[in-house]
């Protein structure tokens, strides 16, 4: 069966600086997120099979906003197996519930969803709050009805499972190949409280590390640095299966950890110039080979790009491609003053400017030799450029923008590549996420980018290298109904198509009567048609 995967997470709030997410990464397409606050779920997989029957074409609309089949394919809520004793006995009305992942925890064919439970905390009478978080690990596994049931007990082996603190990112993958997932957590403490005066080391928590046992049964194990984690990548080693660089955010002890697994878990060499989550490695070409390529960002307060090659079993720095920066007198919004540095990108001026967190690999054509670094960048564009003075928070005229910048990566060189064209670019300030893969299942790289507070933006290969938008009105106008509500995209249902699925965030809203979760579901109907772009 052909099988083609995009895969990747953000979840609510938590940790790194003011926000938590989730990277999910399999072992065919790497996964990078962003940090920032208060950001949906966003999970994409594409599967496609030679023996399934997809809807006709003549089907108009991508997505289903209608009931259809059963009410699980329907946009009536869903109500979610009730959880409330589960929030009553961590705090209540304030529980966030955290979507983590869509995944078949128990190799039934069905996608399970695995979420996070966990209580928001802050600082008490003036002192910085160092207790724990109290939160749960819950997996509700998918019926033959398409229905959901808790069972967290059947995979985990308990009702209970702590994480320590709250989920910020996670790679799935099988490990020890005995066909059931394996799970690595980055978990940190930061869930609202101010960081302490000696680091923050009031955010500082252990990684967790769930095997399974050849049965599907899991292990649970707390181990690593106990750190501010943050950042969890994947790199393909040589034996075909992937390695996995732990990043903490900040500290005294801020260190890059790699893991590996054999019969066990290793760690193993430090990665010591990953400077960035968003660092990506390049995927093998070949079996008997791991990543040989890696961009990442250089160390702040420079900004711009590395490329580092392993030769003879060592990582090497191959060339760098650093933006203009200089150093400018600076008001916040407070009042406070200092220097900031002002860089300047294709002739215009960025107060902040940053392309290091969101970055994926991406060939042009299906038949290339190399494929190209992608870079989401963005920052407050000063209006008119830097004319001199101080620049101030408050009144000086920036504008907030993101957009996609293409490096050409061959023969050591890192160069920008200045024929990489999307049609109908969104530059919006609230995209966090970029991911790279084939969405449409024609063998052919297509970019996906997300926002907090609404659908996709899918740009589709036209199979020359150049990428055009599916227009919007073929996506399902997604609401921002209620702050915290987020959502995931994947195929739920198994037909080889994506869905979106809308999620909730908090457990009882007060406001709504304590009414139980509840979730949507706009399911795919058909692939995606060239008459679905924008022209």
């Amino acid at each position: 069966m052909k099988k083609l995967l995009l895969t990747f997470s953000v979840v609510i709030a938590g940790c790194g600086g003011g926000g938590s997410d989730t990277s999910t990464v399999t072992s065919a397409i790497p996964t990078l997120t962003p940090t920032i606050a208060y950001t949906p779920a966003i999970t994409a997989t594409t599967s496609v099979s030679n023996n399934i029957t997809l809807i006709p074409t003549s089907v108009t609309s991508l997505f289903s906003n209608t009931p259809i089949d059963t009410p699980l394919f329907s946009e009536t809520a869903i109500e979610l197996p009730d959880l409330r004793s589960i929030y009553d006995s961590l705090c209540g009305n304030s529980v966030i519930l955290a979507p983590v992942k869509l995944v078949d925890l128990n190799k039934d064919g069905k996608k399970d969803i695995l979420l996070q439970l966990w209580c928001p905390r802050g600082d008490q009478a003036g002192k910085p709050y160092n207790g724990p978080v109290p939160n749960k690990l819950i997996v509700l596994l998918q019926q033959k009805d398409g229905s959901f049931v808790n069972d967290t007990r059947a995979v985990f082996g308990s009702d209970n499972i702590d994480m320590g603190g709250i989920v910020e990112r996670i790679v799935v993958n099988d490990f020890n190949n005995d066909g059931y997932p394996d799970l690595i957590f980055s978990i940190c403490l930061e869930d609202g409280r101010l960081p302490t005066s000696d680091g923050a080391s009031n955010h500082y928590a252990q990684n967790v590390f769930m095997t399974s046992n050849n049965k599907g049964v899991y292990s649970f194990i707390k181990q690593g640095q106990i750190a501010w984690n943050w950042g969890l990548l994947s790199v393909d080693n040589e034996r075909g299966n992937i390695d996995v660089v732990s990043l903490p955010l900040t500290g005294a002890n801020w260190v890059q950890e790699v893991w590996s697994f054999v019969t066990s878990w290793t760690q193993i060499a430090i990665y010591n110039w990953v400077n960035g989550a968003g660092t990506v490695f390049f995927k093998r070409k070949n079996a008997n080979q791991g990543s040989q390529i890696a961009v990442t960002n250089l160390q702040w307060p420079n900004t711009g790009l590395s490329l580092y090659y392993k030769e003879n079993g060592v990582w090497t720095l191959k060339d760098s491609n650093p933006t203009q920066i200089k150093m400018v007198q600076w008001e916040s919004w407070n009042g406070g003053t200092g220097t900031y540095p002002v860089t300047t990108v294709d002739g215009k001026d960025y107060i902040p400017f940053d392309q290091s967190e969101q970055m994926c690999e991406l060939k042009l054509k299906k038949d290339d030799t190399d494929s190209i670094a992608v870079s989401l960048a963005w920052g407050k564009e000063i209006v008119g450029g830097y004319k001199g003075g101080i620049l101030k928070e408050n009144t000086s005229p920036l504008q907030f923008k993101s957009w996609l910048v293409a490096y050409n990566v061959s023969q050591g060189k890192l160069t920008r590549n200045t024929t990489f064209k999307i049609n109908n670019e969104i530059q919006d300030s609230t995209i966090i996420n970029l991911q790279c893969g084939d969405v449409n299942g024609d063998g052919y790289d297509d970019i996906v980018l997300t926002a907090p507070f609404g659908p996709p933006i899918i740009y589709i290969n036209n199979k020359i290298g150049n990428f055009n938008r599916i227009n919007p009105v073929n996506i399902p106008n997604i609401r921002y109904y209620a702050w915290g509500e987020s959502f995931i995209y994947d195929d739920i249902d198994g037909d080889g198509i994506l869905d979106i699925i809308r999620f909730p965030v908090y457990g009882l809203d007060p406001k709504w009567g304590n009414a139980p979760i509840k979730y949507r579901i706009y399911r795919g109907n058909r692939a995606i048609l060239d008459k679905d772009l924008l022209k």
